[in-house]
């Protein structure tokens, strides 16, 4: 099982900002490597798609590796992907995946599932924290039988995708989080239901967390009246 956690500085005003700028250019990475069940966007694919649009905005990025084991013996690999903007504030989320070396009889192979895994996460990674995808998008899919239409002439028209709404709400979740508004959060509750099942699917984590650390962090006299009703 997978799981990721989200961070943030604690002012991402002039963060906000610069991501909205960059996210008008972004577009979704082009699926040009053939895989055992089909096309996919490559490291190389995602990482051409969003570096330039992000640097023009004074942001980079860096996805450093972490391991830890557990008490049964699985390996758990982590990967934290953090956008930095040129002011200092910053965002970063950390995917955790375990890797399965049973099958593993040599070095090499170990290296193989450790290499794979790395790689697969970094992908995920940069396509949930910049709210892109790689042209297959379920809620668009198989929609209709209309015919497919050129877009290669525009590529920056298209509609916001799970990836891209879900990961406006994140910044809004951690900015939520940093002030502890539970007012906020409950405003977000409400706005988010009437979103896509695929956009509260993917903030169900998100959210839990938000409201477990709200719970926690809190002093019973500081919730409001109207955020117990």
């Amino acid at each position: 099982m997978n799981s990721e956690i989200v961070r943030s500085s604690e002012q991402l005003n002039e963060f906000a900002s610069a991501f909205a700028k960059a996210q008008e250019n972004l577009s979704d990475a082009e699926r040009e490597s053939k895989g055992h069940h089909g096309k996919f966007a490559s490291i190389e694919a995602v990482t051409a798609a969003i570096r330039p649009i992000l640097s023009k905005q004074g942001i980079s990025y860096t996805q450093p590796i972490s391991s830890y084991q557990k008490e049964d013996g699985e390996w758990v690999f982590c990967c934290t992907t953090r956008l930095l903007h040129s002011s200092g504030q910053w965002q970063e989320s950390t995917m955790a995946k375990p890797i399965d070396y049973s099958g593993c009889k040599t070095n090499q192979q170990r290296d193989f599932e450790y290499g794979k895994s790395v790689t697969y996460m970094r992908r995920y990674s940069l396509f949930s924290v910049c709210g892109i995808g790689a042209g297959d998008d379920p809620e668009t899919d198989h929609k209709d039988e209309k015919p497919e239409i050129d877009n290669k002439s525009d590529p920056k028209k298209r509609t916001p995708k799970t990836e891209e709404i879900a990961s406006k709400y994140i910044i809004e979740i951690q900015e939520i989080i940093n002030h502890k508004d539970r007012s906020a959060f409950n405003k977000v509750e409400k706005r988010l239901k009437k979103e896509s099942k695929a956009v509260q699917q993917h903030l169900e984590n998100d959210m839990k967390g938000a409201k477990n650390y709200l719970n926690e962090n809190m002093e019973p006299a500081a919730v409001k009246q109207e955020d117990l009703m």
